[in-house]
């Protein structure tokens, strides 16, 4: 990562003297490849270390057809600001408003795509600030949407690998805390997404059937670190 210096924040943000291109779904970047070479994804590619036609290092223009476009920018701005609370968070609600499962729906997001080009510092600072937001309370908050933060575990789980343990585990050290969100009074939110609510419980059973290794997680980790004096 580039770092915090003033220099490299007026580089993201002007762009000057730039020689490579970033593309993603109908968006661009232009950058540098001094400070995308630090990870090892764009390194390889501007070096031609692909197998493909090596298009890459010819033309330094790098497409990523594939990956979340505001998540891609979240990623660059970190290789030059190299400081994530600068990372910026994505509100995509048609009605202007945000809740924390947006925030949390982004940051896995954002976690898989670093975890996929290998950005091990990003994803532990994704990790640390929803350790952070689930002790401040953030996730027990009136509006956040369930079936939303359910749906973003699922995306954690389907979308790493099975030895990625790093957020996961993060997760369920606040099992006590999962619990009381999974069985808290259903917010505006959640009837809005899911018409069939009708008791909290009915908020988020159909969904966590659908996470049933994040289950088997929680009730493992649950029993293996239950306080005995209980």
């Amino acid at each position: 990562m580039a770092g915090s210096d003033s220099h490299w924040e007026r580089m993201w943000r002007e762009r000057p003297h730039s020689d490579v291109t970033i593309k993603c779904k109908g968006r661009e970047w232009f950058l540098h490849k001094i400070v995308l070479v630090a990870a090892p994804f764009f390194a390889n590619a501007l070096g031609g270390q692909f197998k493909r036609s090596g298009q890459e290092a010819k033309t330094s223009v790098i497409d990523l057809p594939d990956d979340d476009p505001d998540a891609v920018e979240a990623m660059l701005s970190y290789l030059y600001n190299g400081r994530f609370e600068d990372v910026p968070l994505v509100n995509r609600r048609s009605d202007g408003r945000s809740s924390p499962s947006d925030n949390f729906t982004f940051y896995v997001t954002l976690y898989l795509l670093a975890d996929k080009y290998s950005l091990n510092m990003l994803k532990s600072d994704i990790t640390r600030s929803i350790t952070t937001q689930f002790e401040q309370g953030r996730y027990l908050h009136a509006n956040l949407n369930v079936i939303a933060f359910l749906q973003a575990i699922k995306q954690l789980y389907d979308g790493s690998a099975t030895n990625d343990r790093q957020l996961k585990d993060a997760i369920l050290t606040k099992s006590d805390l999962l619990t009381k969100l999974l069985l808290r009074k259903p917010s505006n939110d959640d009837f809005r997404s899911d018409t069939r609510c009708r008791t909290s419980l009915a908020v988020c059973r159909e969904h966590m059937v659908e996470n049933v290794d994040f289950v088997f997680d929680m009730l493992e980790w649950q029993t293996n670190h239950r306080n005995p004096s209980r």
